[in-house]
């Protein structure tokens, strides 16, 4: 049993208080994969608010501020996997 006052010993019990993995050498983040998702959903709805019949401009727009945030988050996120030590 891991209690709060003891040492973190092994790289499973690292993993499972950070939060992270590494798999081929790359440090995953297990939120790097909710951003991911999040950024398709995102995606998707700006493409259905452009593609509607009635365009509602404000959620156009908010769509679209929302979108550039996440995929410049995706952009930090994979350069990061990619090259860790530039960040």
């Amino acid at each position: 049993m891991l209690l709060a006052a003891e040492p973190v010993t092994s790289p499973e019990h690292e993993a499972m208080a950070t939060g992270t993995f590494n798999m081929f050498g790359i440090t995953f983040d297990y939120f790097d994969f909710f951003v991911i998702a999040f950024t398709i959903l995102i995606a998707i709805g700006v493409y259905r608010s452009l593609k509607a019949e009635q365009k509602n401009v404000v959620a156009i727009g908010f769509g679209g501020v929302s979108l550039l945030v996440f995929v410049i988050m995706d952009y930090i996120m994979v350069k990061n996997w990619l090259f860790p030590g530039l960040t």
